[in-house]
């Protein structure tokens, strides 16, 4: 079994003092109308750009000694864009004036304290119309930080919500297994059925219910034709 560990390179980004904070002159963003008629086609384009919007976030961060506070605010953002919020509503569908954008981000901002950082980088979004690509950025950005401090990433899928117990013992005894520290992301899917999968880079252990009994049946498959060939 390979295991595969890639770690983000550091993409470059024009940074400029403006009002106080940093202005960003990031790469452009594909536009919301641009979706393919290929959904995970269109999904793995965004991820792709999001990737390096992440970075760009990251690189601000490091030169401005805000990597805490920022990371904070993604998850703020990742909360807010995580249900039926007008935040959410908003960044799905920002056809809106520069100055109603301005001030819902703001309003956002002042609520949850963010840093000015992570304020302007969602000004920025916004000026170039780019907030859909917002939930893909708040997803990878503590993936290109982890991958940033050597860390490991494992997407955790589980049927029913873990125990804090559970957790650690999962991410001790994935860290005993990679030889590095690995961090969890959680996630519940019910479609599992029971138990749950997981991945690290490429590597994929399926406990799942669903797995198991996916595989059962190409069991069966494989015997039963294998039977009417034998006739």
């Amino acid at each position: 079994m390979s295991i595969r560990i890639t770690f983000y390179s550091r993409w470059p980004l024009l940074t400029l003092a403006q009002g106080g904070g940093v202005c960003y002159m990031l790469p452009s963003l594909i536009n919301q109308n641009e979706w393919t008629p290929d959904v995970a086609k269109a999904t793995a384009e965004m991820n792709k750009i999001g990737l390096r919007y992440a970075q760009a976030l990251l690189d601000v961060c490091l030169t401005e000694k805000a990597t805490e506070s920022v990371a904070a605010d993604m998850a703020s953002v990742a909360g807010l864009l995580d249900g039926k919020s007008d935040f959410a509503a908003f960044v799905r569908h920002p056809l809106l004036s520069a100055a109603q954008r301005d001030a819902i981000i703001l309003d956002v901002a002042k609520k949850t304290k963010m840093h000015k950082v992570s304020v302007n980088f969602l000004r920025t979004l916004a000026d170039n119309g780019r907030l859909n690509v917002l939930p893909a950025i708040v997803t990878l950005f503590p993936k290109v930080m982890a991958a940033h401090s050597g860390i490991l990433q494992a997407d955790v899928a589980s049927a029913y919500k873990l125990s804090a117990t559970q957790e650690s013992d999962i991410a001790a005894a994935l860290t005993k297994a990679m030889g590095a520290k690995v961090a969890l992301n959680v996630a519940v899917d019910k479609t599992l059925l029971g138990g749950l999968t997981i991945r690290v880079g490429s590597v994929v252990i399926d406990d799942s219910v669903a797995g198991k009994l996916q595989r059962m049946r190409r069991g069966l498959n494989s015997a039963a034709n294998a039977n009417q060939h034998s006739f």
